[in-house]
């Protein structure tokens, strides 16, 4: 099955003050469903995280530079554990994400995390497979925030997440 998703998430970075961030995510992927009850996903996402209040500052050749806004690629992987009728289960994820800002590449992160999911459609018809609505904990395992920005990110995050499948 071909998939498309979009995801939304806080972002919390504490360093001499705490500031929020928001990001949105759009995702491609693949999923696979050998049984009723199993599917083993992949996706590839595009992603901008915004500091509406702030910005984060970094060194670029011995100055100072802030940046408000990032962009980021990400790759993840999921296995989901459902119902038989397939209109709710778990799941399971591993995936990482490089951010991106104007004079800075490779801030990459790395999580792991679980989640529930409710799919009011599954099945129904040949156009529109699933319509998948989650909540995914995610904990991270990887966070250059920190080393770069000196902003630990506070953890774990909620991501609230729609996912449809062809």
């Amino acid at each position: 099955m071909l998939e498309f998703s979009l995801e939304s998430r806080q972002i919390r970075l504490v360093s001499a003050d705490v500031m929020y961030g928001a990001e949105t995510a759009f995702g491609l992927g693949l999923a696979w469903a050998p049984a009723s009850w199993f599917a083993v996903h992949g996706s590839l996402s595009a992603s901008w995280l915004w500091f509406p209040e702030g910005a984060l500052e970094s060194h670029y050749l011995r100055r100072e530079v802030w940046d408000s806004h990032l962009g980021s690629l990400g790759l993840e992987a999921s296995v989901d554990f459902m119902l038989p009728s397939g209109v709710a289960g778990v799941s399971a994820m591993v995936g990482g994400r490089s951010y991106f800002a104007r004079y800075r590449a490779g801030i990459f992160t790395l999580y792991a995390g679980c989640g529930v999911f409710g799919q009011p459609v599954y099945g129904e018809s040949q156009e529109l497979r699933a319509i998948r609505f989650g909540a995914d904990v995610r904990f991270w395992l990887l966070d250059h925030f920190e080393k770069i920005f000196d902003a630990h990110a506070d953890r774990p995050e909620v991501v609230i997440y729609v996912r449809f499948a062809l």
